[in-house]
C-alpha cells in the first residue's frame, strides 16, 4: 500500500515507516529525523512511502494514523485481492 506523508519543512528526513496490527486496526507510522540547531527552509515536503500489507490475514481493517489516531480509511483483504477505501480526498 502506497501512502503520502507530509513533512513540515525541508530539514525532516524520512527514517522508517512501519505498521502495527491490533485486532482490526492497521496503524501506520512514519518516523523522521530532524537535525538539532539547523536553519530549515519553510517548505512542506511530501514523500511517498510503502507499507507491505501482503502478510495481513484476510479481513476488514481500519487504517489509522499512528501520529494522531485519525481513521484514514478501510482496507478489505480477501484471499485474492486487497481493496482500500480512503477517507482522504
Amino acid at each position: 500500500m502506497r501512502a503520502t506523508t507530509r513533512l513540515p519543512n525541508g530539514c525532516y528526513t524520512p527514517l522508517n515507516s512501519f505498521k502495527e496490527v491490533e485486532g482490526n486496526d492497521l496503524t501506520l507510522y512514519n518516523v523522521a529525523t530532524y537535525p538539532k540547531d539547523a536553519a530549515c527552509p519553510r517548505i512542506v515536503e511530501y514523500k511517498s512511502v510503502v507499507f507491505d500489507v501482503n502478510n495481513l490475514e484476510p479481513g476488514d481493517y481500519r487504517i489509522v494514523d499512528g501520529d494522531d489516531g485519525a481513521v484514514l480509511g478501510e482496507l478489505k483483504k480477501s484471499e485474492a485481492s486487497i481493496k482500500i477505501d480512503s477517507n482522504l480526498k
